[in-house]
């Protein structure tokens, strides 16, 4: 395909992803800085299992209690992602060859061995993005990300195009995802940053849900 013919391509893509970012700042959220009636203020737990609720079954993440919130910040097929750096392990960016995993998954791209242990590694863009929003079925930038954030005890890792700076997020600058959504792993977005705030607890049962 030429350089030529590739741009359109390219632009639509942009565009989708655009406004699939612009579906995440006004899905469930409320103002932030505020607390929705009947949300707990006060900081969610940050367990390690893997054998977390279903997230159909979850209520809506509480919002945290008012304080500034430490986010490691990093790019999944062109959408800006954050996680708190509490939940991250360790950061991968060497590029190195993943096993192949026991059977074939879906949203597995293998399994990654680091100073951390081995991690099963998530095809992000697949998990987060929907086909309709800048990914043509059975296409994923997932195989060539080439660098990990490890979360928690381990047994997970996330597939990223680039991983950026930890940056530190005032309570405020977070809209707080209080309702539930069709997107359990999202816990609220940042405006200033044009980005999704991920809620692992929600993500991690998810991909027990869907992998397991």
């Amino acid at each position: 395909m030429s350089s030529a013919s590739s741009r359109p391509q390219l632009l639509e893509q942009r565009l989708a992803l655009g406004t699939y970012l612009e579906e995440l700042l006004s899905e469930g959220v409320v103002t932030a800085g505020t607390t929705a009636v009947g949300a707990r203020a006060q900081p969610s737990q940050t367990g390690t299992s893997d054998s977390v609720a279903s997230p159909a079954a979850r209520s809506p993440a509480p919002v945290p209690a008012q304080g500034p919130i430490q986010v490691r910040v990093f790019e999944v097929a062109g959408l800006t992602l954050a996680v708190p750096l509490s939940r991250v392990k360790d950061v991968v960016t060497s590029q190195p060859n993943l096993l192949p995993p026991s059977e074939p998954v879906p949203l597995l791209l293998g399994l990654l061995s680091s100073p951390a242990g081995e991690s099963r590694v998530v095809d992000t863009a697949r998990l987060i993005l929907p086909h309709d929003r800048g990914m043509r079925p059975g296409v994923s930038p997932g195989p060539q990300a080439g660098q990990y954030l490890v979360l928690d005890a381990g047994h997970w890792a996330l597939a990223c195009n680039r991983i950026g700076d930890v940056i530190e997020l005032q309570h405020s600058d977070v809209s707080w995802r209080t309702a539930a959504g069709k997107r359990p792993w999202l816990a609220g977005t940042v405006l200033k940053q044009m980005c999704a705030l991920l809620d692992i607890d929600a993500l991690i049962g998810l991909l027990a849900e869907k992998v397991a």
